[in-house]
């Protein structure tokens, strides 16, 4: 057979310039399978499928490097498999015509998938696809700061890419000069913060976190620093905080600071985040009051996470964390209660209130919540009216109150607090009583010895 002429070889490099376009790097620039198939049927007559199957990784197989290695079987029973193609979640299409087997290089850890694409020559197609996981030792942590407070010096961080194994503690360590960390850490955390109390005033500590999980320890955090003053103290954290959960609301207590400072405290501040051991920046509320105290109310569902913080001069560290699961206002429920008012009986409160908007279908019960303190609301009763007397009650004590509109759609928004306390007598008209009584009973008893001595003489 003779050398190809000039035109032929002309024709067969624009085929291939031709094909080349359509590809960049082996990635097909077609969007559609339809424009694939079009683009890569050959005219022949075939209305069998292909097959493939991906031999490696199988479904749900986890791995503990980033490099996997893909291998994969294809075949087709007519025309035959004319071009397959691989991608790694929903990454690029690579053509792997002449390979059976492929590395994949993964990026990070999780939840993975593969896609082998195989077109024949008629343009049919088949594809397989298989999930996996890839768990390695989890990403630094982020966001890391330092502040000196009145404890010691607070580290917190943002909860890092785990991994795609979850994180079972955070190293802290700690150092006198940058950089220069010894292997055992100052101390672990479950969760994304870490109190440093072991401090020295005037001295600056350098600190770096790395997360663990079941695959080992990740990389270190960035670097941060701090150094405790010797200025006025703030207070210190609030002690046993309390979430208790209710119907759209969370009930919040907590203690005084083991020691409040410089100052007496003068007010409180409550933080919320939907996510644990998470430092929230904005504050939910301010109590100037000194409240030790506070009710979250008109919640959605879900699980919120309180902190809260003392402050004098200057805010001191948060307290310790704590959690509550609420079950949410449904849509069509009543609204807020208003209108609310009290009235202190001797040995009875009468309450009363205006009925609230019903929302989406008519209100059919009040429900009363009672309770010795001004939160943590105990159901004490339910009524069909809009007002309840309250006889159960001991003199000398202060009551608080909140009630709640029910409809078939579900429980209302919690309303305001009403507090009173049972009506009780004077004590001195009750004194003075008893002593005009006994004055009584003895001028009686006195005239009746005179009578019974003047008859016996």
């Amino acid at each position: 057979m003779g050398s190809p002429s000039l035109s032929k070889i002309m024709i067969i490099l624009v085929i291939a310039t031709l094909l080349a376009s359509s590809f960049i790097g082996g990635i097909p620039q077609h969007p559609s399978v339809q424009e694939t198939m079009e683009s890569f049927a050959t005219g022949l007559v075939d209305d069998v499928p292909p097959s493939v199957h991906i031999l490696t990784p199988t479904a749900g197989q986890a791995f503990t490097d980033l490099i996997v290695q893909v291998t994969w079987e294809a075949d087709d029973l007519g025309s035959g498999v004319n071009h397959t193609f691989l991608r790694l979640d929903s990454g690029n299409w690579l053509n792997v015509d002449d390979l059976s087997g492929f590395d994949a290089q993964l990026l990070q850890g999780g939840q993975h998938n593969v896609t082998i694409y195989v077109f024949d020559r008629a343009g049919n197609h088949a594809y397989d696809l298989v999930n996996f996981t890839i768990q390695i030792a989890p990403d630094a942590p982020e966001s890391v700061n330092a502040t000196a407070g009145a404890s010691g010096i607070g580290i917190s961080w943002a909860t890092p890419f785990d991994g795609g194994s979850p994180i079972l503690s955070f190293k802290v360590f700690r150092s006198l000069a940058p950089s220069a960390y010894g292997p055992i850490p100052l101390g672990n955390a479950s969760t994304a913060g870490y109190l440093d109390s072991d401090v020295t005033a005037g001295t600056k500590y350098y600190y770096v976190v790395r997360a663990s999980n079941a695959r080992g320890d990740g990389p270190v955090s960035s670097e941060v620093n701090a150094t405790l003053t010797d200025g006025p103290r703030p207070p210190d954290a609030p002690t046993v905080l309390t979430a208790t959960s209710g119907m759209g609301f969370v009930s919040l207590s907590w203690s005084l600071p083991a020691n409040q400072g410089e100052s007496s405290v003068v007010a409180y501040i409550v933080y919320r985040t939907n996510i644990q051991g998470a430092n929230p920046t904005s504050p939910l509320v301010t109590l100037n009051n000194g409240q030790r105290y506070y009710i979250d109310a008109s919640l959605v569902s879900g699980t919120y996470f309180y902190k809260v913080s003392a402050v004098n001069f200057a805010e001191g560290p948060r307290s310790n964390e704590s959690n509550a699961e609420v079950g949410g206002i449904q849509p069509g429920s009543p609204g807020t209660i208003v209108g609310m008012s009290l009235i202190e009986e001797a040995g009875a409160i009468k309450l009363s209130w205006q009925p609230p908007p019903e929302g989406a279908s008519p209100i059919f019960r009040y429900l009363i919540y009672r309770s010795l303190v001004p939160f943590d609301p105990v159901l004490l009763n339910s009524t069909a009216s809009t007002t309840y007397q309250d006889e159960a009650v001991v003199g000398g004590q202060t009551f608080h109150y909140w009630i709640v509109a029910e409809n078939e759609q579900g429980q209302g928004p919690l309303s305001a607090m009403l507090s009173g306390a049972v009506q009780t007598p004077d004590n001195g008209i009750y004194d003075g009583v008893i002593l005009a009584s006994a004055l009584l009973v003895l001028l009686i008893i006195g005239g009746v010895f005179v009578v019974w001595t003047r008859r016996r003489k």
